[in-house]
C-alpha cells in the first residue's frame, strides 16, 4: 500500500468538513467542491478526491450520491437510494455481456468438456441476471428501465 500524499489528505478532509454542511436530497456544488479543495474540475486529482469522499460518505454516515451533470454531486435521500437502482442496472449489463462473449466463442472449434463447460455458463449467465431483475422488481415494484434484449443462446 502506498502512502498517500499530505495535500491529498488535507483536500479530503477539506472536502469533508465542507460536505458536512450538506443532508439528504441537498446537492454539493462543484464550486463548493473547488474552493474547498482548491483543484479544478477537470483535474485527475480531484476525480480521486472524490470518490475517496463518495466511498466515506456512504461508510460514515451511510449516504450515497449522483453526479448532477455540470452542477456538483447530489446527496440521495433514503427513499431515493433504495429506489434507485443505478448499480444494480449495471450488474445486469455486465451478466449480459458475459454471456455475449462466450456465446461469440465458435462451439465447433472447443472439446466436448468446453462446450458443456460454455452451456453451463451461460446457464448460470442467464439464472443471475434473472435474479437481478427480480430484485429490482421487487424494490422499485415495477419494472425499470433495462436491457430487455433476451440472452444469447
Amino acid at each position: 500500500m502506498y502512502e498517500e500524499r499530505d495535500e491529498i489528505r488535507l483536500s479530503l478532509e477539506a472536502l469533508w468538513n465542507a460536505g458536512l454542511g450538506y443532508d439528504r436530497g441537498q446537492v454539493i456544488p462543484w464550486s463548493i467542491i473547488e474552493q474547498a479543495t482548491g483543484m479544478t474540475y477537470q483535474s485527475n486529482e480531484l476525480k480521486y478526491i472524490v470518490g475517496k469522499f463518495v466511498k466515506r460518505l456512504l461508510k460514515d454516515r451511510e449516504i450515497a450520491v449522483r453526479g448532477e451533470r455540470g452542477t456538483g454531486i447530489r446527496l440521495l435521500t433514503a427513499s431515493e437510494q433504495v429506489r434507485c437502482p443505478g448499480r444494480r442496472e449495471r450488474a445486469g449489463r455486465q451478466l449480459f455481456r458475459g454471456a455475449k462473449e462466450v456465446v461469440a466463442v465458435d462451439g465447433a472449434s472447443l472439446s466436448d468438456h468446453d462446450r458443456r463447460m460454455q452451456h453451463e455458463q451461460i446457464k448460470a449467465l442467464k439464472a443471475e441476471r434473472s435474479k437481478v431483475r427480480a430484485g429490482l422488481k421487487s424494490v422499485v415494484g415495477h419494472s425499470v428501465a433495462v436491457e430487455r434484449r433476451p440472452m444469447p443462446t
